[in-house]
């Protein structure tokens, strides 16, 4: 199954390389608002949010491990801020994500880097929400 997920992943990434390259700012529009508005599939199930703060809390999987596993080497393989060949559009929608980025990565400074949401937050909302039915 994950090897056929990998052959998913590097069919839509060279995609994407191929539409950079042809149109760079209508695709760098596409890449921040994908990347700004993503939701994990089963987001809007009944114990969603109480399950991914119970991953989030046991260190398996959060936002920075899908910032930095997920979307950081797809950006970096399109060398998204390298490339010289956007234009306004192109380059706001760059400056948006790279704003976003940084607020991904260290929300609050004093905050340790491998987590976004600190621990007593994460036990509030886990007491806060009951179980899956």
């Amino acid at each position: 199954m994950s090897k056929d997920e990998n052959l998913h992943m590097i069919f839509y990434r060279n995609i994407v390389s191929a539409a950079l390259d042809i149109a760079p700012d209508a695709t760098m529009q596409a890449i921040t608002k994908e990347v700004i508005g993503f939701e994990m599939p089963g987001a809007t199930m009944a114990g969603f949010r109480r399950s991914s703060m119970m991953i989030a809390k046991a260190g398996i999987y959060d936002q920075r491990l899908h910032y930095d596993g997920v979307i950081m080497p797809v950006l970096r393989h399109w060398r998204v801020l390298d490339r010289t060949d956007f234009g306004p559009e192109g380059e706001q929608a760059r400056e948006q994500l790279a704003q976003r980025r940084r607020h991904e990565v260290d929300p609050e400074p004093g905050l340790p880097s491998h987590r976004r949401i600190r621990a007593s937050e994460v036990d509030r909302l886990l007491l806060a929400q009951p179980g899956p039915p």
